[in-house]
């Protein structure tokens, strides 16, 4: 990748010298606050004044530099230019709003004084936003670069289109992606958002996309236009030193964002958080944000402090604490409990807390010494004569919390209550949370189901946890298949819901503080990983489900290096419905050879992998395991297509930009020919990660007309597989770009084009020895729509019944042992 040059003068066209050539086109009103940026501010304002859309109020706010920033903005002649040096230095959010005051344009852009832009950049972001009204704002993704000009490896302003309610939760639950520099709004989206807050120095701009977000949809232009310019002295640099603010602001905008957020933005953003289904009153509205903030400080995760500032704030007025009680199930004394937990984040509770983490480790799986070691706590603390009283009184409370629960949960609510910002309270933070550490050793041993019948044995389970529609369905049919059978994991942060609904599985989030602690332990001890050793350890078998689960791909080593724990005699290992590659070196396929000889069972789903490994007698091969899916029974819609994509741009796929471009213009030709027809046609992405992007960018380049006609079916990662297998079952033809969306268009005897995005979909066909037309991603990026139609039309009908009958045997070898346990197996219907 090369440098980008700096801009010079000379590349300016004559025109933008002197006199400027005015178009017959809105004023955009450009925005550059500055200090002390005498090494880059002549490259940015050139950048500026080099855009071939030519009608520009270029403002240049010096915030009382002390270098030779301002006497270089001068030196540059373009009547477009406005200088409005300031008296004193006000910090950046305060010229933000200097030059918001000089504004006159119908649109406003942005550029920092580090950052530059190519020459078409609001050229083609004016022309977006004038042919989408429905916008209010539109940025361009970004190239990070060094002080020298070379680019970065930093993908912190990644391509991420999402509808509206799911861009304010991404912005909230992960972090700012959106580039201050790479901005266009209109002048009334700007008027309505207001000023930058001035008591924010570091999140100034993060606070201006939530706001601008709420207000209205923005949109993300897939192309780097805007280079952003990473330094030791820029605001875009994060060191240690700012961790602290960074909560305290984050805090602050997290809370304020959620209370004034519009009640019906909300409940969409927040869809499968809400703790009550359908409507909501607005009190029922303002309870649900209470709950979702008592996680919202994505830095500190299981600090609870923004959700019980607000609950505080609703118990207060009586008709919101009649709401919480009748609706929720949720009464003050719920609230004291959460409050009796919560520990604020300072630095003296953080030491004290790790002390008690040590302590609550080492006090695991030793039951019978929990008296004693009560007894020495008891006695360290009666020695601190200041907080004898105090001592005294929390140490019976959790004497009665060991001894009776039940009987212990309302005194310990009213004490801790009481006692919280006491020493007393921080001295005896070990017991707190020694108790809840048990509670998760208990949980993660219990050999009960959910419903409290006794289980026939544990199974750890691994796969992946991307919420692809493939690998959940995955996960749905071997959890039906054996239901008295516990699968338990410690991965997949997300997807506690997904599998709170079977009563045979149990999830562990690595966000959960518990769970962190523990691994932050062992850690210390040099076992990594140390929570995921504790439940396999408990646990009969271990399972893999998955596709492409051994792919030679990142960080392969490291993958290797952890997976290979999962593999020993002491426990039988089953892998089912994978495929092996791609891979690059023997190293990488002796290694999985010699961990395949250790395994129960390990069933590949296409023939190319099993070949490489036929010799292990572990080794066996049978189709997808969701060959053997039924699709619903619904009447087929004449003429419809089910068109199944993918974001090309998404990181791993590496294809170049031009393919990346043709597909997408193939897709969007083909879509407007078939509604030209006046055919009926389904849009659908498998990957909730992906779906947004690659179907936002592809829709957004139809008119609004066309847009009507299109149903978007996405599967949104919610163990909800029926909108999106009954579009499939309801279509006439699939244009499949998606390994599953294949198999299951052959599955319903649909005419299915693939588009082969992989070797495991070229593998598939080889074994399906399928006899019609199958082009790769390129040649598709390439092709013609009359083509496309016409290969659609073309294709056979392809007979699965003999694959669904042998997908089944995925499942051979674990149905043995499962039932050698004493455990039922439930064959698929």
């Amino acid at each position: 990748m090369k440098k980008y040059d700096t801009i010079t003068e000379d590349s300016i066209p004559a025109c933008k010298k002197g006199e400027i050539v005015m178009r017959e086109r809105p004023l955009i009103s450009v925005c550059i606050n500055c200090y002390n940026a005498e090494a880059t501010i002549e490259a940015t304002v050139r950048s500026v004044c080099a855009q071939t859309y030519e009608n520009l109020q270029i403002i240049v706010v010096d915030d009382c530099s002390t270098d030779r920033s301002l006497e270089i903005i001068r030196t540059i002649e373009d009547e477009r230019i406005e200088v409005y040096p300031l008296p004193k230095n006000g910090h950046i959010a305060n010229a933000n709003n200097e030059c918001l005051r000089h504004v006159r344009g119908e649109f406003v852009a942005h550029v920092d004084a580090d950052d530059q832009w190519l020459p078409d950049k609001l050229e083609k972001q004016w022309q977006f936003l004038n042919e989408h009204s429905e916008y209010g704002a539109c940025f361009t993704t970004a190239e990070m670069v060094d002080e020298e000009g070379n680019p970065v490896d930093d993908e912190r302003y990644r391509l991420l289109n999402l509808p509206q309610p799911v861009m304010l939760r991404q912005l909230l639950r992960g972090g700012n992606y959106l580039c201050h520099s790479a901005l266009l709004a209109r002048r009334e989206v700007m008027d309505a958002v207001g000023q930058h807050d001035r008591s924010l120095l570091y999140f100034h701009d993060y606070d201006y996309w939530v706001r601008m977000v709420t207000h209205c949809p923005v949109y993300i232009l897939p192309e780097k236009q805007t280079i952003v310019r990473l330094s030791s002295t820029s605001n875009s640099h994060m060191s240690e030193a700012k961790q602290q603010a960074h909560v305290n602001e984050f805090a602050q905008i997290a809370y304020r964002s959620i209370v004034s957020c519009p009640d019906d933005l909300f409940l969409q953003a927040f869809a499968d958080e809400l703790r009550r289904p359908g409507d909501h009153t607005p009190e029922q509205t303002a309870w649900e944000k209470a709950f979702v903030l008592l996680n919202m400080i994505v830095y500190l995760p299981g600090n609870r402090a923004l959700g019980l500032r607000r609950m505080a704030e609703l118990f207060a007025e009586e008709g919101y604490a009649r709401v919480a009680e009748e609706d929720f199930g949720f009464t003050p004394r719920d609230f004291y409990a959460l409050s009796a937990s919560f520990v604020y984040d300072d630095e003296r509770v953080r030491d004290r807390l790790a002390t008690a983490e040590t302590a609550v480790v080492q006090l695991e799986g030793r039951q019978e010494e929990l008296t004693a070691e009560t007894a020495r706590l008891t006695e360290a603390a009666a020695s601190l004569t200041a907080e004898k009283n105090a001592l005294a009184a929390a140490n019976a409370i959790l004497t009665q919390q060991l001894a009776s629960a039940s009987a212990a949960h309302e005194n310990a609510a009213a004490q801790l209550r009481l006692i919280a910002g006491s020493k007393s309270w921080r001295l005896t933070a070990p017991l707190r949370a020694l108790s809840r550490m048990q509670q998760i050793n208990r949980t993660a041993a219990h050999p009960k189901l959910k419903t409290g019948e006794a289980a026939a044995c544990k199974v750890m389970l691994y796969g992946y946890y991307g919420h692809n529609l493939g690998d959940d369905l995955f996960f749905d049919t071997l959890l039906h298949r054996y239901p008295d059978t516990i699968f338990t994991l410690s991965e997949g942060d997300g997807y506690e819901a997904f599998f709170a609904r079977y009563p045979n599985a149990y999830a562990y989030a690595q966000s959960n503080a518990h769970v962190q602690k523990l691994n932050a332990f062992g850690a210390k001890l040099h076992k990594e990983r140390y929570f995921e050793k504790l439940l396999r350890s408990k646990c009969d078998a271990v399972v893999h489900i998955g596709g492409s689960i051994y792919q030679q791909v990142g960080t392969w080593e490291e993958d290797l290096r952890i997976r290979k724990e999962r593999y020993d005699r002491r426990r039988p290992f089953f892998s089912i419905s994978s495929n092996f590659g791609p891979y690059q070196t023997d190293e990488y396929r002796l290694f999985w050879r010699e961990q395949f000889q250790k395994c129960r069972d390990i069933c590949f789903r296409d023939k190319d992998s099993y070949e490489l490994f036929k010799d292990i007698p572990s080794v066996r091969y049978a189709p997808d395991l969701l060959f053997a899916q039924p699709l619903p029974t619904v009447p087929v819609t004449p003429g419809q297509t089910f068109l199944s994509i993918f974001d090309p741009t998404f990181r791993g796929r590496g294809l170049s930009e031009e393919t990346c471009s043709g597909y997408m213009n193939t897709v969007v030709a083909v879509i407007r020919e078939l509604l030209r027809r006046g055919q009926r046609v389904v849009v659908s992405d498998f990957c909730w990660f992906e779906n947004a992007g690659g179907i936002e960018a592809m829709i957004a380049q139809l008119s609004e007309e066309e847009r009507q006609q299109v149903a978007v079916v996405n599967y949104t990662g919610d163990g909800n597989f029926e909108p999106v297998l009954t579009a499939i079952a309801a279509s006439e033809r699939v244009i499949a770009t998606r390994f599953h969306a294949m198999l299951f268009g052959f599955i319903g005897g649909k005419k299915t084009l693939p588009i082969v995005y992989n070797p495991k979909m070229r593998h598939q066909l080889d074994d399906l020895a399928f006899a019609g037309a199958s082009p790769d991603v390129e040649t598709f990026a390439r092709m013609s729509v009359d083509e496309v139609l016409a290969a659609l039309d073309g294709q056979p009908i392809v007979d699965a019944t003999a694959w669904k009958a042998q997908a089944v045997e995925q499942f051979a070898a674990l149905d043995r042992y499962i039932e050698e346990k004493g455990g039922r197996v439930v064959p698929a219907t």
